[in-house]
């Protein structure tokens, strides 16, 4: 006969949060099983038999918290995502603008380019989320990193 456990005891046994253990499931480092009423039950043999492999899971997991900036949620994200992780210089992305790639001045909340010929005044927030999510490519891209094409930058007036 098999035992069950609820997953919930399991998590607080370990000292992982729920959706923890939902993660190692789905990445193949634990099995759990669900009730006819969608609760998730981990085998107490499956539990017993392997003490170090989830103690190795649990000092893995933390270590790869503290080495990512940000909270754990984004870093968990990071962890089960296919996408390769880009690092982005959070200092460089309000200066530099998304429509010509030069260095541009910010003062506040707008920003202005100082290229003469480009120029334009943007929201300081909209051109640094436009910057980290161009970051990957050449300035002056039109395709975001999933190939989608970048929406027109509207220009609010020039330098």
């Amino acid at each position: 006969m098999v035992i069950r456990v609820r997953i919930g005891l399991v998590a607080a046994r370990i000292g992982v949060a729920v959706k923890t253990l939902h993660r190692w499931e789905i990445s193949g480092d634990t099995s759990c099983t669900q009730t006819a009423g969608g609760h998730r039950r981990v085998s107490l043999a499956e539990i017993r038999a392997s003490p170090g492999n989830l103690k190795e899971l649990v000092v893995r997991t933390r270590s790869r918290h503290r080495e990512m900036p940000g909270s754990p949620c984004i870093a968990g994200c990071l962890h089960t995502s296919k996408k390769p992780r880009v690092t982005v210089n959070p200092n460089i992305t309000f200066k530099i603008c998304n429509h010509c790639g030069k260095i541009g001045e910010k003062k506040g909340k707008p920003f202005r380019c100082t290229n003469l010929e480009c120029g334009p005044t943007l929201d300081s927030d909209f051109n640094a989320a436009r910057g980290i999510h161009v970051a990957p490519l050449s300035p002056g891209a039109t395709r975001a990193r999933g190939g989608c094409p970048l929406p027109p930058i509207q220009v609010t007036g020039t330098a």
